[in-house]
């Protein structure tokens, strides 16, 4: 299929998406889904359209990346260890290499967005409150004079 810029679509399209998802350390918008295929955006989302399993490696891709970013945060929200290594140089040759083990803390903003994506009725901000009944104000002469 040829599209009226001259774009060639082909099998591999797919494959090439999910190798770029898999060397991507961003998400693949469209745009750069098209820039990396030489193609226009129009392309792309046309694509989308007539060929599912184009539209199914670009969900899977985008799926691929929610995850790594969703591993993070439950990773920021719980605290992790990691190694640290602190290498000097003289010379351009190494003369030291410190290798420490380090822990990151749990971070209460992670906490907090993790559970309010989670389990939004018991997390959200926003609370809300119903009153029912009849609500009187009564209002004395003496209040109402100021």
């Amino acid at each position: 299929m040829t599209g009226a810029g001259g774009e060639k679509w082909h099998d591999g399209v797919p494959g090439i998406i999910r190798r770029l998802a898999g060397r991507s350390k961003a998400g693949l918008t469209d745009i750069e889904v098209a820039e990396h295929l030489g193609v226009a955006v129009r392309t792309v989302h046309r694509w989308k359209k007539d060929h599912p399993e184009f539209a199914k490696a670009l969900i899977e891709t985008k799926a691929l990346l929610d995850s790594r970013v969703e591993i993070s945060l439950f990773r920021r929200a719980t605290g992790y260890r990691y190694t640290e290594v602190e290498v000097t140089l003289e010379g351009g040759a190494e003369v030291r290499r410190v290798v420490r083990e380090k822990e990151a803390l749990p971070d209460v903003n992670a906490c907090k967005l993790w559970l309010t994506n989670r389990d939004p009725a018991a997390w959200k901000d926003k609370q809300e409150v119903e009153h029912s009944g009849t609500i009187e104000i009564h209002i004395d002469q003496d209040d109402a004079a100021l």
